[in-house]
């Protein structure tokens, strides 16, 4: 190119950008949306105002109620929640995100016992949160939610603390308090009744009561996670969870404690389910189940679905006759391999002073359900591997704080549950504690169940039951 073309080049390219700036100068620019895509941030307070838009934090509104009345039905935009309690019912039509505002202080944080401080409170009079729509997508974070309260006069007859049919992500929540009185099997879901997906993440869910499901009833998929269901009670099945209809569930890392049924399954009641559900199993991994009981049997695990136990303790439940700790029913098979049937491996089920067997299993008379690796205080639990441990004490502590989002069951110096894991083993126990070498042999191996003992620890733990 030579210098007369050149400088006509650059000459043509300087016109170029000089439009293109006079444009800009004077044609309006397209404004951004309101409401971007992932939603804009919105103030609540206690001692705020209903007359703003509640996006000046130094302005905030007063009721959630309000706050979502102003925010976009499609975006998702974020309530920042001063902490403080608001006593409201919530009717939620659009995707939303609720969490106590970081910026605030909440003097409990850190301790197993912190209940977040922004409270959620139904006062006692009909349901505290209603997500009714299946196409919304949900998000409640640091929040607790009490005081729901139905009875056979209300209007909803299910989840009392709340009520989902969207798509619902619980984080760092605390459900407590909420009730449903009523005698028939609608009146479900004392803490949630879910109808759709519903995941649980560090999370505490106590004290609730329902007719079934006392802490959650749970009819779509499920997950729970690094969260504690201790002290609920359903006047008939799961006390804890009551699954009736065999929608697919995973639960880790997690503890079940305390909870209590009238008739059968004190922490966990997985019923028959549909036909359409019965390809996948209930996957427990890292889950402790202790301490629950029932009134006519099964105070633990009761399944009439397939399950999948890895890692898990379930220990000291209590129920009349046989299977107080675990009772499985093989009523139904699914069709794809390998979750055909039932199976457990690495897995404490123990009741060391119990008179009956520990454990109920029937209908599995045509396969292993033990994988290897389990440990049984009796002999009732068909662990017939020959790397099990039947009629073995497992030297469990009680259960305790040891570090970790859950309290968990200790295992004690000289348990034969250390370093005896098998196959399928997982990378941490529910602490996240990773396997040690805990019988100092050279060699690091799992141990059985959700506790990982490691040498030298010495624990002196705040007991809880």
């Amino acid at each position: 190119m030579n210098k007369l073309n050149s400088n006509s080049v650059l000459s043509n390219f300087a016109r170029l950008v000089a439009v293109l700036a006079l444009l800009a100068a004077v044609l309006p620019v397209a404004a951004a949306p309101a409401n971007a895509a992932d939603g804009i941030n919105r103030y609540v307070s206690p001692s705020g105002i209903n007359t703003t838009d509640c996006t000046n934090a130094a302005a905030p509104c007063q009721t959630i109620t309000y706050a979502l009345s102003q925010s976009d039905l499609t975006d998702g935009d974020t309530l920042l929640l001063d902490v403080g309690v608001y006593t409201e019912n919530l009717v939620i039509d659009r995707n939303i995100r609720i969490v106590q505002d970081p910026a605030k202080a909440c003097p409990q944080n850190g301790s197993l016992n912190y209940e977040p401080c922004a409270i959620i409170d139904g006062g006692n009079s009909g349901r505290v949160i209603n997500i009714a729509a299946v196409s919304l997508v949900v998000s409640l974070e640091k929040l607790t939610i009490q005081n729901g309260y139905l009875t056979e006069s209300s209007t909803n007859k299910s989840g009392a603390g709340i009520f989902n049919n969207g798509t619902l992500i619980l984080d760092d929540v605390t459900l407590h308090d909420n009730t449903i009185s009523g005698i028939t099997y609608i009146y479900r879901g004392g803490a949630i009744d879910n109808q759709n997906t519903l995941t649980i993440r560090g999370s505490s869910v106590h004290d609730n009561f329902a007719y079934d499901g006392g802490g959650i009833t749970s009819a779509g998929p499920l997950t729970v996670q690094n969260t504690e269901i201790y002290d609920n009670s359903a006047a008939r099945f799961g006390g804890g969870i009551w699954i009736p209809y065999g929608n697919p569930s995973t639960m880790e890392n997690s503890t079940l404690w305390g909870n209590s049924a009238g008739s059968t399954g004190g922490g966990v009641f997985i019923s028959n389910g549909l036909l359409m559900y019965l390809g996948e199993a209930h996957r427990f991994y890292n889950v402790i189940i202790s301490g629950n009981s029932a009134v006519v049997s099964g105070g633990g695990l009761v399944s009439y679905l397939q399950v999948t136990l890895d890692h898990s303790t379930i220990a000291q439940n209590s129920a009349p006759g046989s299977g107080a700790n675990l009772t499985l029913f093989e009523s139904q098979r699914m069709s794809d391999p390998p979750y055909d049937h039932s199976i457990i491996y690495n897995t404490i089920v123990s009741s060391p002073a119990a008179t009956d067997p520990i454990c109920s299993i029937t209908g599995i008379d045509t396969f292993d359900l033990s994988a290897g690796g389990n440990l049984s205080s009796d002999d009732s639990c068909d662990f017939n591997s020959i790397i099990d441990q039947e009629d073995s004490d497992p030297l469990l502590m009680a259960l305790a704080d040891n570090g970790g989002h859950v309290r968990t069951r200790a295992i004690t110096f000289g348990s034969p549950a250390i370093d005896q894991a098998g196959p399928y083993i997982l990378g941490a126990d529910a602490r996240g504690i990773t396997p040690k070498d805990g019988d100092l042999n050279g060699s690091i191996v799992p141990d059985v169940g959700a506790f990982e003992f490691v040498p030298g620890s010495i624990f002196l733990p705040i007991v809880m039951r």
